[in-house]
């Protein structure tokens, strides 16, 4: 063996070794926003690091739970990289549609019924939810997609009556100053 062979080895499993032991979320395969956090999650920890496909490809199967595993388990007899590169590829095509995943956040939050005024944990729940969704478009670079003249119509529609004069008010000051 040659001597790179060996520090490239001995670096592989430095690597490994210096993982962080946190627990990977189990991909179920129920929806796009899961497909998404799991993927996020898999990259900050396994994907990026410097660790051998093999050892990535393992990790992405104990993280799927069976029905998903079941679907890449014909990449375990490939070359490790191209086998773990198709099952990212697999996971991409079935569960990763971007344009789906926007759809679903912005229509799930415009979706809603009006919150009352004295619904003080409702409110709470919709700015809650209206954070998770904003931080997920932001994620994927698709903010656009809720910053629409429509969809604060909505958004503000469903506020509490004190709220949305509020913001009315808001919006007519900032108008007039900024134009």
């Amino acid at each position: 063996m040659g001597m790179e062979v060996i520090a490239s080895g001995l670096k592989e499993m430095i690597a490994a070794m210096r993982l962080p032991q946190t627990q990977l979320p189990i991909f179920e395969g129920n929806s796009r926003r899961e497909y998404w956090e799991f993927i996020r999650a898999f990259e900050q920890h396994i994907r990026m690091a410097a660790v051998p496909e093999e050892y990535k490809l393992q990790t992405l199967m104990q993280a799927c739970a069976m029905p998903v595993r079941n679907t890449l388990q014909t990449c375990n007899y490939l070359d490790p990289r191209e086998g773990y590169e198709k099952a990212m590829a697999i996971l991409e095509n079935r569960y990763g549609d971007r344009h789906q995943f926007v759809r679903e956040i912005v229509e799930g939050i415009l979706e809603g019924s009006l919150i009352k005024g004295e619904d003080e944990g409702g409110l709470k729940k919709f700015v809650n939810k209206l954070g998770s969704c904003i931080l997920s478009l932001e994620t994927i670079g698709r903010l656009q997609e809720l910053n629409t003249v429509r969809s604060v119509d909505v958004l503000s529609r469903r506020l509490p009556e004190r709220a949305l004069m509020r913001y009315e008010d808001e919006t007519y000051a900032h108008n007039k100053r900024y134009g």
